[in-house]
């Protein structure tokens, strides 16, 4: 692994860590007898990165496959033209069932 670290810095190089998933390789095990791994990275030279200030990496999970895809999307992370009222983001969470001022925080809210 330090040898690819070293390659990557060498080649001026970056992982483009995913946003969603982290693990690329299964076993397909149950129980204690799963591994799971990050085999497959997506890198980019620093160059490269600046020109896609965007860019979202994601793993998508196979269920024919003991790989998972890796997908690069250069404009995932760009802000919504037309955002949302911020305040229909809102969930209600059941701990706050049992607090007693709870009514009075969301109104508050």
């Amino acid at each position: 692994m330090e040898e690819f670290r070293e390659v990557l810095e060498e080649l001026m190089l970056v992982d483009i860590k995913p946003t969603r998933g982290w693990f690329t390789w299964a076993n397909n095990r149950d129980g204690n007898a799963l591994v799971k791994e990050r085999l497959d990275r997506f890198v980019m030279s620093i160059n490269t990165v600046a020109f896609f200030p965007f860019i979202d990496v994601n793993t998508i999970r196979q269920t024919k496959s003991d790989h998972n895809v890796v997908l690069k999307d250069t404009m995932g992370k760009k802000p919504k033209m037309n955002q949302r009222d911020p305040r229909i983001y809102f969930r209600y969470d059941m701990c706050w069932a049992k607090d007693k001022r709870e009514k009075e925080i969301i109104k508050e809210s």
